[in-house]
């Protein structure tokens, strides 16, 4: 009887459990995203006492791409929950009348009414990221005020960062990501090949200041390429071990190329080509008709116009943005941008008048004006020979032949830079692919990158690096185009004539020395305790370790006192 009663209780159980599966799958089918939700939101009860345990915070990882016009983030929460809260904002920043504090960014900057805006006691910039670039003068950053200094823009950097940090905490689901386990989450934010080491370290300082403790910095080719895996443009035939790919970045600001090999299934990496950068991106086109629409209405207007009403500008500079992503040989003969700039010479608003740029007619309404298509062409046609310029000289540079060409960013959507590349790879017989989601290849690259930071398991060394001692004697670790393997440590015994160590590098690809040698950073040698010997003969022993970055430690023979930097490739 006790056998029986154990069976029917088992059975009811089994049914009940059958009944609230099917009840579960047809929810699933008409409410996914709810059904989801519902998971997730019994998942964090069920597991809310015991609390996360400390790998699976480890494994909370946002990889960020901090762009010039455009920025955005991915975050992966876990392997059981993978990726979620994918997020494009723009790269724009309100700031309190006094400089003190920012208030807010993205679309919530960039639709903030700007007429005359100081007296809203708030400021507005853009374009503030390309300061930390060395080579980029400092006016390069647009606001509605002028604003100068380094310092300056450090914060507005700060301040960004801090903004991006707590959207990210105010909009991801079931609160994953809190003000409590923040401090646990991994960073990893991108850079342009081009920036030097003192602004590779500057954006990791501001970006500590911003409360993102543990943070890394990446390459944004380097870690593109770590997401041409997961693009459903590219037929999984074409990712095989042995293939060699070119990638190519085409953002705003910058154009980036790399070459990898795929090694293996694990889709392990070597790179065949150190990354660069050339200042050619899409946004020369947007100054460029800028720069048509300043000299035919006259800039003094339009400084009148975006200090009084700088909400109609930022219009114009949509449209400005909208016409070059689909401007092609088949559009009309003129390239109307909205401007409502309606100065009196007009008249009524269906006038048209004539403004000039360069003694050709430029026709205009008290609401548009129309910019001869030709005018524009000429300037994409330029900036597209000068990529697969770029494109061809790379594909000539790599050790190794390429199979594949990788297009990416977001003007890789552009029809007439598509025909081009099309055009010359057709004459070359390699295959090619735009991926699906240019925009987001970075941030998705920077979060995986975050979860496997080792599969590039080898780097081109892009310059000579070693140390000196005193001016004539120098230790080269690693020369430049050099393949080395990712983590590998390089150690050197010195005995030291100095209480400090320089780092330096040189362009050539030949061991260091007094002429071709460029400061990087130094580090000193500690007086170490319990160690009575002269520095003179102390044995030293340095390490560099390499990866995406170059660990430094010095460590003294006979004890266990040690000192570390970490230090970034120059440019």
């Amino acid at each position: 009887m006790v056998n029986i009663q154990k069976k029917s209780s088992l059975f009811s159980c089994n049914c009940l459990s059958i009944i609230v599966l099917i009840i579960a799958i047809i929810l699933a089918i008409i409410y996914p995203e709810e059904t989801s939700e519902l998971l997730l939101r019994i998942n964090k009860f069920f597991n809310k006492n015991s609390g996360p345990t400390t790998d699976r915070k480890k494994e909370i990882i946002i990889g960020i791409d901090f762009g010039s016009t455009q920025s955005g983030y991915q975050i992966f929460y876990n392997s059981e929950i993978g990726f979620q809260n994918d997020m494009i904002i723009t790269t724009e920043l309100i700031f309190d009348l006094y400089f003190q504090k920012g208030l807010s960014i993205g679309n919530e900057a960039h639709y903030f009414p700007k007429e005359n805006i100081e007296k809203q006691n708030k400021l507005y910039f853009t374009k503030f990221k390309r300061n930390l670039d060395p080579k980029i003068k400092s006016n390069m950053a647009n606001s509605t005020i002028p604003i100068g200094g380094q310092i300056a823009n450090d914060k507005l950097i700060l301040e960004f960062l801090r903004l991006i940090k707590e959207y990210i905490i105010n909009n991801t689901i079931n609160d994953l990501i809190n003000y409590e386990n923040i401090k646990d989450v991994k960073w990893i934010l991108t850079v342009p090949p081009l920036w030097d080491d003192n602004a590779k370290k500057k954006m990791k300082e501001l970006a500590t200041k911003a409360e993102m403790y543990n943070v890394q910095i990446a390459l944004e080719p380097e870690v593109a390429s770590l997401a041409i895996f997961y693009d459903e443009k590219i037929k999984k035939e074409l990712l095989k071990p042995g293939t060699s790919f070119l990638l190519v970045d085409m953002g705003g600001y910058t154009v980036d190329f790399t070459a990898m090999k795929i090694l293996d299934e694990n889709k392990n990496l070597e790179q065949l080509l150190k990354p660069v950068s050339f200042t050619n991106g899409s946004n020369l086109i947007n100054e460029y008709i800028i720069s048509i629409i300043e000299e035919a209405y006259t800039k003094d207007k339009l400084d009148k116009v975006k200090k009084t009403n700088y909400q109609l500008w930022e219009k114009t500079l949509d449209e400005i943005e909208k016409a070059k992503k689909v401007i092609n040989d088949n559009n009309a003969e003129h390239i109307k941008i909205n401007i409502n700039f309606n100065d009196g010479r007009c008249g009524r608003l269906s006038d048209k008048c004539t403004l000039k740029y360069n003694n050709i007619d430029i026709p205009y309404t008290s609401h548009n004006i129309e910019i001869p298509k030709h005018l524009v062409l000429n300037k994409i046609y330029e900036l597209t020979d000068e990529i697969i310029k770029n494109m061809k000289d790379q594909v000539f540079n790599s050790a190794q032949s390429i199979n594949l060409i990788i297009i990416t960013g977001g003007f890789s959507n552009n029809q007439i830079l598509k025909d081009k590349i099309n055009s010359y790879l057709k004459s070359t017989h390699k295959e090619k692919v735009f991926l699906q989601n240019p925009e987001k290849t970075v941030m998705k690259g920077a979060a995986l990158f975050g979860i496997k930071p080792n599969q590039i398991i080898k780097r081109i060394m892009p310059v000579t690096i070693g140390i000196s001692i005193n001016e004539n004697i120098f230790f080269t670790f690693v020369q430049r185009g050099e393949s080395v393997e990712t983590n590998k440590i390089i150690k050197k015994t010195i005995i030291p004539f100095d209480e400090k160590i320089q780092i330096y590098f040189a362009d050539e690809n030949e061991e260091l020395n007094s002429d071709n040698k460029k400061y990087l950073d130094e580090i000193d040698i500690p007086l170490f305790e319990n160690s009575d010997i002269p520095l003179e003969r102390r044995n030293i022993t340095v390490s560099m370790k390499f990866s995406s970055y170059i660990h430094l430690k010095l460590t003294e023979i006979g004890n266990n006192n040690f000192e570390e930097k970490i230090l970034y490739y120059p440019s």
